[in-house]
């Protein structure tokens, strides 16, 4: 599992000096606020994966959205179609309407409250982005939905993850990848022990087995 990061100048280089097995907790993600700007990820390290969410949360533009969308010049996990915080069948209708567009793109299906309800398009996405509310997001409902997507063979990602606490609960949901602002607007410290926490997650998973998802 990866903690996904949006700025490429925190300093990751000292964060994590001599201790370069963290690397391989971290990656990317790309926004729309910054217009698609795809090479100040890769001149860090062009090996991390790079996701893209579409800023539904903080205030979605269809016109920085889409100026994202056409300079897509690196591979890519996932995109995160259009979504509305909290509303399941708005966000359906909304993936209905720009899919035509997203068509052959890896899509993220952004799963809000409510979800669980409807016939999502397994077929037509990647990746389910674990979305609603906090309430939602830690419910029964929500990792139904991360479970089915893992026997699926999709990707998970889980957003507003600030947390050691929030961190075991997405790994041991199957999650791929997570992001939170508390590792944007970080401490040094705090994103340092936040990948320091996940590697001994991993390392636990080696000596107990597989995962339970």
């Amino acid at each position: 599992m990866r903690i996904l990061l949006t700025n490429p100048t925190c300093l990751l280089d000292e964060i994590l000096e001599g201790e370069s097995h963290l690397n391989r907790y971290v990656g990317w993600l790309n926004t729309p606020k910054y217009f698609g700007n795809f090479q100040r990820y890769t001149d860090y390290d062009p090996s991390m994966p790079i996701a893209i969410d579409n800023c539904a949360y903080s205030g979605f533009k269809s016109n920085r959205y889409q100026a994202l969308i056409n300079k897509i010049d690196v591979p890519i996990e996932w995109i995160a179609a259009p979504d509305v915080v909290g509303d399941a069948e708005t966000t359906s209708i909304l993936f209905k309407y720009w899919y035509p567009e997203l068509e052959g793109l890896p899509l993220a299906y952004v799963a809000q409250d409510g979800a669980e309800r409807l016939s999502l398009p397994w077929s037509q996405f990647r990746c389910l982005f674990i979305g609603g509310t906090t309430e939602w997001k830690l419910s029964p409902a929500a990792a139904y939905l991360a479970r089915k997507a893992k026997r699926f063979g999709k990707l998970v990602h889980m957003g507003r993850v600030n947390s050691d606490m929030r961190l075991r609960y997405a790994y041991d949901l199957g999650c791929d990848s997570v992001d939170g602002t508390g590792y944007q607007r970080f401490s040094k410290y705090h994103l340092k022990k936040a990948l320091h926490f996940m590697h001994g997650l991993h390392n636990q998973l080696t000596l107990i087995g597989e995962r339970v998802i």
